[in-house]
Formats: structure tokens, C-alpha cells, sequence
């Protein structure tokens, strides 16, 4: 947002964008938050780890598989081909690209590496139910593992370890949603006939707000500090040195007559990362990377006044805050948003950057292999196979023209979205279709769960047996974070009674489900997410029950046990569904268990007291 034209305070001194505090910051904010970087919904992650984007990846593992066994580099399928996801988060991407897995196995052998450079999050997967149970399968191991490190893979559950001196006799494949847009990069400008550094001048319109202050992102701004550099020398790594000459040189063919300067984001860190990975494997990989795509703004504030930053910008003078649109009219540069200079986003108390692909792709090509992107580009995520290995790579190629190409993730992202914005014209079919459209998405589902309720309230139809089918599935492929092994620490939220039924007819025979009530979405759904005390398959039990799928809502009721052990809550709308099927001695089991836990349960009290009244 623009604000009036003021003085501004300097909070640092001109430096590579890399090595200002702005990264610091990034890793002080996913070190204290954890997993809950995601759950707090401030952090973008339910694209990036979904099921659209893991069955685009499973498709693409595949063909890339596919092509490797027809090279002869595959000739034993029971030799573990590593997929490792780099920083991985929350580890919901793992869990939806091995469920399609299981359901479409692979014909080689496979091992999903869950790595993060944060502690926390790998506690996390170690405590997890879910990835727990896949790690017993032997689908799944996790690793603290640094992409900028050269270090090995230290698998934590197997003991295996990956390393540079002995890698593995199979390709790896590693996943990168996410990640290198939160990676040390630096700014560079070309002329028709010189290169420059813009070192970054951190600046603030409040002088009480400093780097450690959270609302620290609302009142900064960046000045540039531009200077003459050689390419050639300005890394002290060759393997850089020579991507950003070539960078340099991309970019001046993109000068235009109306621009005689052109600036460009350098994706340092993710260059060294991949530098590693590629040392790490032996040069045999394929690394496919979901991220921004796209450049930054190309306005040159302050070119025009023909001073140098160095001049411009000494560290005891203030400097001039304005709106990106302002110029300055004596000629003396203007600090402006991260967001107008860097096209950075901000997220909470993150940031993130775009991610130059056609660098990447220059990387690519000093290592003899290539970037595979899909045409043309998508607008907000743009997924890329950067493949290493020598060979043919027609299957791979196919497959990214059809998963990327023809219909991307983030295409039917979107479409999904504009639906849900519109989710009060859509009929029951109608969101079955986009629920199915959206691999049984549970995120989906709880944006769309209003109508879905106010509809099954009225006039629907009979056609709910499919409508039951797709929510088991939903539940099914959903990823509960807050499901923890017991005796880890992990604290499982307690789940609310959602309420099948506040009250049941006496006659079991002529038992409807008119009287069943729909939890009340207040108390479910926050923000449409669903709150964390609230089970999936509780909330979808509910409202299968209320439209007469009692069979379906028991399955789901079952479910949640299995899951979470017996609760008052579900161990009653069981006994409620055994009622309205008239099983009343299975009904009145469940409610001898209800009582058990919760001697004080009202509806439990009041429905035994009316099975007895039928006996």
C-alpha cells in the first residue's frame, strides 16, 4: 500500500540481499512455529501438498521410472528407488503421493524420504499416526537434512545412509514444493554494456521498529545500492560465477528500446542446493519443483539521477519512503515495498521470493541435462522436472506435457476455487463432481461443507449412495495433523460432539432421521478449515446419518475409533445409528460405554431410559 512521502530510517547497512536479516528471520519464524507455519493458514501449502499436485507427481515419477528401466539403469526392481522430499513441512504431500501409490502401485521399489532443516517438523513425522504406520511399511523414513549443506542423508527409522562417496546404485528423485522460494537470492541488473549488484538498503518509516519487531513487514522498505561488477569474479564459486555470466547475458538480450536497464532476481541458495544434490547423486536425478514463477518489476528507481547508491545513501541520512508509483522529483531514489521492488509475498511473519526458472533451466544445461516446464506457463505455480540423468526421456517428457501442460495442478486449482465462490448455485451432483475433481480433497470440502449441509436440509433427492461414497473417500485420503502416537507428546485434540440426533422417536420400526440436527458450523468450521476438535469422519458421520446412509455413518464412527480410541461423543452417535437400524441391544452396549466414560452424559441417560421404556 502507498503512504505519504516521508523521511524513512535506515536499519542497516547496504548488502546483498542474501545476506541481509530478512533470512534470519525466515528461519527464527519456521524454527519457533513448527508445523503450525501451515495449520495457522498464514503460509500457502494446500496446493503444493495435495492430492492434485500428487497424483501430477506420481504420473511423473513413473514415466521418468519408465524411461529408466527401458535405459537398462533399472534392471533390478527390488533395488529402492529414494524419493526424497526437501523441506517438507507438514508432511501431507508424502502421505497423499504414497496413497496414490498404494492404490496404483510402482513397479520399482520405493522409499519416500521426509527431510526438513527444521527439528521440529521431523519430531513431527516421527509422532505421527499416519506416517508412522507407512514407515512400518517400509514406504516411508525421514531425515534433518540441509539442501545448503554438503552432507549426507541420514535416514532416522531404516539407519541407511546416503552419501556422496556411495550413492545410491538407482536414480533419485527429489521433491522441492515451496522451497526455493524461501532461499537466499540476490539482485543483479544488466545494461546494454554493463552488469551490476544492487545491493539492498533496508529501510523503515517508524524508527521504533527494528528487525526483531513482528510487525516488521507492514513498515519495510528497500533502497538500492547499485555498482559496476565483474561476473566472471563475483562468487568465490565458479560453478555460480559462471550461471549468473550467463544470466547476465539472458537478460541483456531482453533489453528494449523503452528500457535500457533490466534487474533480475539470482537464485543463489537453490543453485548450491541443487549443486549439492547433483554431487550427492552422482549426477543421476530428477528434481521436480513446484514454485512462483516469473520475474520481478522492471522499474529502475533512481537510475536516472546518475548518482551512485554509495553517494545516494549514506548510513547516517535518512532516505525518502514513498508509494512504488511516486518518483522523486530532485532526483534522489526512493525506498519502496519489498513487494513493488522484489515482487516478494509476504506470509505472516515469512516471506517468499519467485523463483527465476529460466536460470534453473540455464543450470540444467551446464550440467548436460534439461528443465522440462510446461507450456504455457501457469500465472501462480509453475511445476518443472529438472532431469540430470543421461538416456531418452520420451515418457517423461509425454507426461509433463499432460500433467503440467494439458491440464496443470493449479488449472484445476482455480477452476475449483471459482466454484466454491460460487458454491451457493451449485446443486448436490454438482459438488459431488467437484469433490471427485478434487481428489476427494478434505480442504475442498470444508470450503463447500455449508452448502453441501444446507442442501441435504431440504429437498435433494434419493441419490445419496454416491454422495456416501465420495465422503468415505474423502476421509479416507484425509490428512488429520494433529494425530499422534500415543505416549509421543502429540496431543490429539478432544472431539466434539457434533450431535446425530437430539432426540429419537420410540418406535425403532418408523425411526426417521428427520429429527437429526447438522453440527452447527460455528462450532466446526473456522475460516473454512475445520477446527481442530472435530474429527472428519465425526462431522461426515453426521451428516450421512442425517440423510439416512446410517450404514456409511457407521463406517465413518468405526473409523474415528480406530483412530482416536472410544469418545463419549462418537460412542453415542454410534448407539444412535444402531437405534435407527433397530439393533437396540447393540445400542444399548454403546451406551453401557458411553456411560462408562461419562457417567454424566445427559442424551445417553435420556436414550437408555427410552430403549428400556421399549423392552
Amino acid at each position: 500500500m502507498g503512504i505519504t512521502t516521508r523521511k524513512g530510517h535506515i536499519i542497516g547497512k547496504p548488502g546483498r540481499l542474501s545476506e541481509t536479516a530478512l533470512w534470519r528471520l525466515m528461519g527464527d519464524s519456521y524454527d519457533t512455529n513448527g508445523v503450525s507455519s501451515w495449520s495457522s493458514g498464514k503460509v500457502p501449502y494446500l496446493l503444493t501438498t495435495g492430492p492434485l499436485i500428487a497424483k501430477a507427481y506420481r504420473r511423473l515419477v513413473k514415466a521418468y521410472l519408465d524411461d529408466q528401466e527401458r535405459e537398462g539403469v533399472l534392471p533390478d526392481r527390488s533395488e529402492t528407488v529414494y524419493i526424497v522430499e526437501l523441506g517438507a513441512g507438514t508432511g501431507r504431500l508424502a502421505w497423499n503421493f504414497l496413497s496414490y501409490c498404494k492404490r496404483f502401485p510402482l513397479r520399482q521399489k520405493i522409499v519416500y524420504v521426509l527431510t526438513d532443516v527444521i527439528e521440529e517438523n521431523v519430531k513431527f513425522w516421527s509422532k505421527h499416526k499416519y506416517l508412522n504406520s507407512l514407515a512400518q511399511e517400509g514406504l516411508l523414513d525421514y531425515a534433518y537434512y540441509d539442501v545448503l549443506s554438503d552432507r549426507p542423508i541420514e535416514l532416522l527409522y531404516s539407519k541407511q545412509r546416503i552419501t556422496s562417496s556411495n550413492p545410491c546404485k538407482t536414480p533419485m528423485i527429489f521433491l522441492a514444493n515451496y522451497l526455493f522460494d524461501v532461499l537466499p537470492q540476490d539482485l543483479f541488473g544488466v545494461s546494454a554494456s554493463e552488469d551490476f549488484e544492487e545491493l539492498i538498503v533496508p529501510v523503515t518509516d517508524d524508527p521504533a521498529v527494528n528487525w526483531d519487531a513482528p510487525g516488521l513487514f507492514s513498515h519495510l522498505f528497500f533502497a538500492t545500492d547499485k555498482k559496476s561488477i565483474d561476473t566472471a569474479s563475483y562468487y568465490e564459486n565458479d560453478f555460480l560465477n559462471s550461471l549468473l555470466g550467463k544470466a547476465a547475458e539472458h537478460y541483456r538480450s531482453c533489453i528494449t528500446e523503452e528500457d535500457d536497464f533490466v534487474r533480475f532476481l539470482f537464485p543463489k541458495a537453490p543453485l548450491l542446493a541443487l549443486d549439492n544434490l547433483r554431487k550427492l547423486t552422482n549426477g543421476k536425478m530428477l528434481l521436480m519443483t513446484a514454485e512462483r514463477p516469473g520475474s520481478i518489476r522492471q522499474d529502475s528507481d533512481g537510475e536516472r539521477s546518475g548518482e551512485t547508491a554509495a553517494e545516494s545513501f549514506p548510513v547516517n541520512q535518512d532516505v525518502r519512503v514513498s508509494p512504488p508509483q511516486a518518483d522523486s522529483a530532485d532526483g534522489t531514489r526512493e525506498a519502496v515495498r519489498p513487494a513493488h521492488l522484489l515482487a516478494m509475498g509476504v506470509h505472516g511473519t515469512t516471506f517468499s521470493l519467485p523463483v527465476d526458472m529460466d536460470i534453473l533451466s540455464l543450470a540444467a544445461a551446464h550440467y548436460g541435462g534439461k528443465l522440462l516446464r510446461a507450456d504455457p506457463v501457469p500465472v501462480g505455480l509453475e511445476v518443472c522436472a529438472l532431469l540430470l540423468t543421461k538416456g531418452e526421456s520420451g515418457l517423461l517428457e509425454e507426461e509433463v506435457g499432460m500433467s503440467l501442460g494439458e491440464q496443470s495442478p493449479e488449472e484445476l486449482f482455480l477452476t475449483l476455487r471459482k466454484l466454491r465462490r460460487h458454491k451457493e448455485e451449485l446443486s448436490l451432483a454438482d459438488l459431488v463432481i467437484a469433490v471427485r475433481t478434487s481428489g476427494y480433497d478434505a480442504h475442498f470440502l470444508f470450503q463447500v461443507y455449508d452448502r453441501l449441509q444446507e442442501i441435504l436440509s431440504g429437498e435433494y433427492g434419493d441419490k445419496t449412495d454416491e454422495l456416501a461414497r465420495v465422503l468415505l473417500e474423502v476421509d479416507a485420503r484425509h490428512f488429520p495433523m494433529d494425530l499422534f502416537l500415543e505416549g509421543t507428546g502429540g496431543e490429539a485434540g478432544k472431539t466434539e460432539d457434533p450431535g446425530i440426533a437430539d432426540s429419537v422417536r420410540n418406535d425403532p420400526e418408523n425411526a426417521t432421521t428427520s429429527d437429526s440436527v447438522s453440527a452447527d458450523k460455528e462450532n466446526v468450521l473456522t475460516g473454512g478449515e475445520l477446527n481442530r476438535n472435530v474429527d472428519l469422519a465425526s462431522l461426515l458421520a453426521t451428516l450421512l446419518a442425517s440423510v439416512g446412509e446410517i450404514d456409511s455413518a457407521l463406517e465413518l464412527l468405526e473409523r474415528h475409533r480406530e483412530r482416536r480410541g472410544p469418545q463419549p461423543a462418537e460412542t453415542f452417535n454410534t448407539a444412535v445409528c444402531l437405534f435407527l437400524q433397530g439393533k437396540v441391544g447393540s445400542a444399548e452396549k454403546k451406551l453401557q460405554e458411553v456411560l462408562a466414560m461419562d457417567p454424566t452424559h445427559a442424551k445417553a441417560q435420556q436414550l437408555r431410559k427410552q430403549l428400556r421404556d421399549l423392552s
